[in-house]
Protein backbone atom coordinates (compact mmCIF):
# COMPACT_ATOMS: atom_id res chain seq x y z
CA UNK A 1 0.00 0.00 0.00
CA UNK A 2 1.28 3.48 -0.80
CA UNK A 3 0.86 6.46 1.52
CA UNK A 4 1.04 9.03 -1.26
CA UNK A 5 -1.78 11.58 -0.91
CA UNK A 6 -3.15 9.69 2.10
CA UNK A 7 -5.04 11.99 4.47
CA UNK A 8 -4.69 10.78 8.03
CA UNK A 9 -8.17 12.10 8.86
CA UNK A 10 -9.60 9.67 6.27
CA UNK A 11 -8.05 6.59 7.90
CA UNK A 12 -10.52 4.25 9.57
CA UNK A 13 -10.83 3.45 13.27
CA UNK A 14 -12.22 0.09 14.37
CA UNK A 15 -15.42 -0.05 16.47
CA UNK A 16 -13.41 -1.46 19.39
CA UNK A 17 -9.77 -1.94 20.29
CA UNK A 18 -8.23 -5.33 19.65
CA UNK A 19 -4.86 -7.07 19.65
CA UNK A 20 -3.15 -6.81 16.27
CA UNK A 21 0.13 -8.37 15.17
CA UNK A 22 2.99 -6.31 13.72
CA UNK A 23 6.60 -7.21 12.84
CA UNK A 24 7.63 -5.43 16.06
CA UNK A 25 5.24 -7.17 18.44
CA UNK A 26 1.53 -7.24 19.19
CA UNK A 27 -0.40 -4.01 19.77
CA UNK A 28 -3.68 -3.31 21.50
CA UNK A 29 -5.16 -0.65 19.25
CA UNK A 30 -8.37 0.77 17.82
CA UNK A 31 -6.91 1.19 14.33
CA UNK A 32 -8.40 -0.72 11.42
CA UNK A 33 -5.96 -3.16 9.74
CA UNK A 34 -5.48 -0.99 6.65
CA UNK A 35 -4.93 2.07 8.85
CA UNK A 36 -2.27 0.28 10.89
CA UNK A 37 -0.56 -0.80 7.67
CA UNK A 38 -0.46 2.78 6.41
CA UNK A 39 0.85 4.10 9.73
CA UNK A 40 3.57 1.42 9.83
CA UNK A 41 4.90 2.71 6.52
CA UNK A 42 4.84 6.30 7.75
CA UNK A 43 6.50 5.39 11.04
CA UNK A 44 9.35 3.35 9.53
CA UNK A 45 10.11 6.23 7.16
CA UNK A 46 10.41 8.76 10.01
CA UNK A 47 11.54 7.03 13.18
CA UNK A 48 15.07 6.53 14.47
CA UNK A 49 13.98 3.68 16.76
CA UNK A 50 12.37 0.56 15.25
CA UNK A 51 10.85 -0.89 18.42
CA UNK A 52 7.32 -1.61 19.56
CA UNK A 53 7.49 1.13 22.20
CA UNK A 54 8.43 3.63 19.51
CA UNK A 55 5.54 2.48 17.32
CA UNK A 56 3.07 2.83 20.21
CA UNK A 57 4.28 6.36 20.92
CA UNK A 58 4.14 7.31 17.22
CA UNK A 59 0.53 6.19 16.88
CA UNK A 60 -0.45 8.04 20.05
CA UNK A 61 0.94 11.27 18.60
CA UNK A 62 -2.29 11.35 16.58
CA UNK A 63 -4.67 11.38 19.55
CA UNK A 64 -6.56 14.27 17.90
CA UNK A 65 -7.73 11.75 15.28
CA UNK A 66 -8.81 9.24 17.93
CA UNK A 67 -5.83 6.91 17.41
CA UNK A 68 -5.02 4.73 20.44
CA UNK A 69 -2.29 2.12 20.88
CA UNK A 70 -0.69 0.33 23.80
CA UNK A 71 1.16 -2.82 24.78
CA UNK A 72 -1.26 -5.73 25.41
CA UNK A 73 -2.23 -6.00 29.07
CA UNK A 74 -0.96 -9.57 29.47
CA UNK A 75 2.59 -8.50 28.57
CA UNK A 76 2.87 -5.80 31.25
CA UNK A 77 4.59 -6.39 34.60
CA UNK A 78 2.37 -7.41 37.51
CA UNK A 79 2.86 -4.10 39.33
CA UNK A 80 1.95 -1.94 36.32
CA UNK A 81 -1.01 0.37 36.98
CA UNK A 82 -2.82 -0.94 33.89
CA UNK A 83 -2.97 -4.39 35.54
CA UNK A 84 -5.22 -2.98 38.28
CA UNK A 85 -8.81 -4.05 37.38
CA UNK A 86 -10.32 -0.56 37.26
CA UNK A 87 -10.98 2.25 34.78
CA UNK A 88 -8.47 5.10 34.63
CA UNK A 89 -9.39 8.63 35.67
CA UNK A 90 -8.97 9.86 32.07
CA UNK A 91 -11.13 7.09 30.61
CA UNK A 92 -13.78 7.73 33.24
CA UNK A 93 -13.92 11.36 32.12
CA UNK A 94 -14.25 10.34 28.45
CA UNK A 95 -16.89 7.74 29.33
CA UNK A 96 -19.04 10.30 31.15
CA UNK A 97 -18.69 12.72 28.25
CA UNK A 98 -19.78 9.98 25.82
CA UNK A 99 -22.89 9.32 27.90
CA UNK A 100 -23.77 12.98 27.29
CA UNK A 101 -23.21 12.69 23.54
CA UNK A 102 -19.77 14.30 23.53
CA UNK A 103 -16.40 12.99 22.40
CA UNK A 104 -13.16 14.12 24.00
CA UNK A 105 -10.06 14.01 21.80
CA UNK A 106 -6.78 15.34 23.07
CA UNK A 107 -4.70 17.78 21.01
CA UNK A 108 -2.15 16.42 18.56
CA UNK A 109 1.10 15.16 20.14
CA UNK A 110 0.13 16.28 23.65
CA UNK A 111 -0.28 12.84 25.25
CA UNK A 112 3.13 11.55 24.16
CA UNK A 113 4.75 14.88 25.05
CA UNK A 114 3.25 14.70 28.54
CA UNK A 115 4.30 11.08 29.02
CA UNK A 116 7.86 11.91 27.95
CA UNK A 117 7.91 14.85 30.37
CA UNK A 118 6.78 12.59 33.23
CA UNK A 119 9.36 9.94 32.30
CA UNK A 120 12.23 12.44 32.20
CA UNK A 121 11.11 14.37 35.29
CA UNK A 122 9.82 11.68 37.67
CA UNK A 123 11.50 8.50 36.40
CA UNK A 124 14.87 10.03 35.42
CA UNK A 125 14.59 8.69 31.87
CA UNK A 126 17.16 10.07 29.39
CA UNK A 127 16.19 13.24 27.56
CA UNK A 128 16.10 13.03 23.76
CA UNK A 129 15.35 9.29 23.59
CA UNK A 130 14.18 8.59 20.00
CA UNK A 131 11.63 6.07 21.30
CA UNK A 132 9.26 9.00 21.89
CA UNK A 133 9.42 10.32 18.28
CA UNK A 134 9.49 13.93 19.50
CA UNK A 135 10.92 16.95 17.70
CA UNK A 136 14.12 18.72 18.87
CA UNK A 137 12.06 21.76 19.89
CA UNK A 138 9.84 19.54 22.06
CA UNK A 139 12.85 18.01 23.79
CA UNK A 140 14.22 21.48 24.47
CA UNK A 141 10.88 22.44 26.08
CA UNK A 142 10.93 19.26 28.20
CA UNK A 143 14.47 19.98 29.40
CA UNK A 144 13.47 23.50 30.42
CA UNK A 145 10.38 22.20 32.23
CA UNK A 146 12.47 19.57 34.00
CA UNK A 147 14.85 22.30 35.17
CA UNK A 148 11.86 24.33 36.39
CA UNK A 149 10.55 21.28 38.22
CA UNK A 150 13.88 20.71 39.95
CA UNK A 151 14.56 24.36 40.73
CA UNK A 152 11.31 26.27 41.15
CA UNK A 153 8.84 23.59 42.20
CA UNK A 154 11.44 21.51 44.01
CA UNK A 155 12.48 24.59 45.93
CA UNK A 156 8.86 25.25 46.85
CA UNK A 157 8.44 21.72 48.24
CA UNK A 158 11.72 21.91 50.14
CA UNK A 159 10.67 25.20 51.75
CA UNK A 160 7.42 23.75 53.13
CA UNK A 161 7.91 21.58 56.24
CA UNK A 162 4.43 20.10 55.79
CA UNK A 163 5.46 18.47 52.51
CA UNK A 164 7.66 15.71 53.83
CA UNK A 165 7.99 12.02 52.99
CA UNK A 166 6.87 12.45 49.42
CA UNK A 167 5.92 9.43 47.32
CA UNK A 168 6.02 9.41 43.53
CA UNK A 169 3.68 7.80 40.99
CA UNK A 170 1.61 6.11 43.66
CA UNK A 171 -1.53 4.28 42.43
CA UNK A 172 -4.88 4.98 44.06
CA UNK A 173 -8.15 3.04 43.66
CA UNK A 174 -11.69 4.18 44.48
CA UNK A 175 -15.31 3.65 43.44
CA UNK A 176 -16.93 6.41 41.39
CA UNK A 177 -20.15 7.51 43.12
CA UNK A 178 -21.99 8.46 39.92
CA UNK A 179 -21.38 5.26 37.94
CA UNK A 180 -20.38 2.73 40.60
CA UNK A 181 -17.32 1.85 38.50
CA UNK A 182 -14.01 0.91 40.14
CA UNK A 183 -11.55 3.65 39.18
CA UNK A 184 -7.82 4.21 39.43
CA UNK A 185 -5.28 7.00 39.10
CA UNK A 186 -1.56 7.36 39.56
CA UNK A 187 -0.56 10.20 41.86
CA UNK A 188 2.46 12.02 40.46
CA UNK A 189 3.57 13.36 43.85
CA UNK A 190 1.77 12.69 47.12
CA UNK A 191 2.22 13.17 50.83
CA UNK A 192 -0.11 13.20 53.83
CA UNK A 193 -0.96 16.88 53.34
CA UNK A 194 -1.44 17.16 49.56
CA UNK A 195 -1.37 15.55 46.13
CA UNK A 196 0.31 17.24 43.14
CA UNK A 197 -0.70 16.41 39.57
CA UNK A 198 1.93 17.55 37.02
CA UNK A 199 0.58 18.89 33.73
CA UNK A 200 2.10 20.58 30.69
CA UNK A 201 0.43 23.42 28.80
CA UNK A 202 1.09 25.64 25.81
CA UNK A 203 -1.60 28.16 26.82
CA UNK A 204 -0.25 31.70 27.01
CA UNK A 205 -3.15 33.12 29.00
CA UNK A 206 -5.26 32.12 31.94
CA UNK A 207 -8.43 32.38 29.83
CA UNK A 208 -7.08 30.03 27.14
CA UNK A 209 -5.92 27.60 29.79
CA UNK A 210 -9.31 27.41 31.49
CA UNK A 211 -11.21 27.11 28.20
CA UNK A 212 -8.99 24.17 27.25
CA UNK A 213 -9.42 22.60 30.68
CA UNK A 214 -13.21 22.88 30.40
CA UNK A 215 -13.24 21.48 26.86
CA UNK A 216 -11.16 18.45 27.88
CA UNK A 217 -12.91 18.24 31.27
CA UNK A 218 -9.48 18.32 32.81
CA UNK A 219 -9.70 17.90 36.55
CA UNK A 220 -7.30 16.56 39.16
CA UNK A 221 -8.38 13.16 40.51
CA UNK A 222 -9.57 14.66 43.79
CA UNK A 223 -12.96 12.96 44.02
CA UNK A 224 -11.66 10.29 46.39
CA UNK A 225 -9.29 12.44 48.47
CA UNK A 226 -10.20 13.67 51.97
CA UNK A 227 -10.54 17.43 52.38
CA UNK A 228 -7.36 17.60 54.42
CA UNK A 229 -5.43 16.29 51.40
CA UNK A 230 -6.15 18.73 48.54
CA UNK A 231 -5.10 17.96 44.99
CA UNK A 232 -3.34 20.70 43.02
CA UNK A 233 -2.42 20.77 39.33
CA UNK A 234 1.13 21.97 38.76
CA UNK A 235 1.40 23.49 35.29
CA UNK A 236 4.62 23.62 33.31
CA UNK A 237 4.58 25.89 30.28
CA UNK A 238 5.91 24.47 27.01
CA UNK A 239 7.25 27.78 25.70
CA UNK A 240 10.97 28.52 25.62
CA UNK A 241 10.35 32.08 26.84
CA UNK A 242 8.59 33.35 29.94
CA UNK A 243 4.86 33.61 29.14
CA UNK A 244 2.76 36.56 30.22
CA UNK A 245 -0.22 34.91 31.91
CA UNK A 246 -3.35 37.02 31.61
CA UNK A 247 -6.80 37.32 33.04
CA UNK A 248 -9.46 37.97 30.38
CA UNK A 249 -9.27 41.61 29.25
CA UNK A 250 -6.58 42.35 31.87
CA UNK A 251 -3.19 42.00 30.18
CA UNK A 252 -0.13 41.51 32.35
CA UNK A 253 3.35 42.46 31.17
CA UNK A 254 6.11 39.81 31.21
CA UNK A 255 7.55 39.29 34.66
CA UNK A 256 4.24 39.33 36.53
CA UNK A 257 2.12 36.52 37.92
CA UNK A 258 -1.52 36.28 38.88
CA UNK A 259 -2.23 36.25 42.61
CA UNK A 260 -5.48 36.25 44.56
CA UNK A 261 -4.79 39.87 45.53
CA UNK A 262 -3.76 40.97 42.04
CA UNK A 263 -0.56 40.87 40.02
CA UNK A 264 2.74 41.12 41.85
CA UNK A 265 6.14 41.83 40.32
CA UNK A 266 8.51 38.88 40.86
CA UNK A 267 11.23 37.27 38.73
CA UNK A 268 9.95 34.36 36.67
CA UNK A 269 11.86 31.32 35.46
CA UNK A 270 11.08 30.00 31.99
CA UNK A 271 8.92 28.02 31.69
CA UNK A 272 6.15 29.10 34.05
CA UNK A 273 5.30 26.88 37.01
CA UNK A 274 1.90 27.47 38.56
CA UNK A 275 -1.22 25.71 39.80
CA UNK A 276 -4.94 25.97 39.21
CA UNK A 277 -6.84 27.05 42.28
CA UNK A 278 -10.61 27.18 42.66
CA UNK A 279 -10.73 30.86 41.82
CA UNK A 280 -8.42 30.80 38.83
CA UNK A 281 -4.76 30.52 37.95
CA UNK A 282 -2.74 30.72 41.14
CA UNK A 283 1.04 30.20 41.09
CA UNK A 284 3.11 28.65 43.82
Amino acid sequence: MTTTNTRLADLAIAPASQIMATPYGDLFTNLAPETLETMLIKWTAKTECLTRASLVNYLNLFSHLGFEASVPLAELPDDHIRRIPAISNARLTRFKAKLQGEEIRYPERCLVFGQAFHAVTLEHAPSGDPVWNLRPSEWEAIRQMRDAYIGDFGGFLASQPKFRRLSYEKPKVWTDKETGLPCKAQMDIACRKAVFDLKTTSAWSGGTLHRTARRLRLRPPSRFLPRRQPCRMVLFHRGTETPALRRPHRPLPPGQRLHRKGPQEIPLPAPQVSRIGRTGLVPF
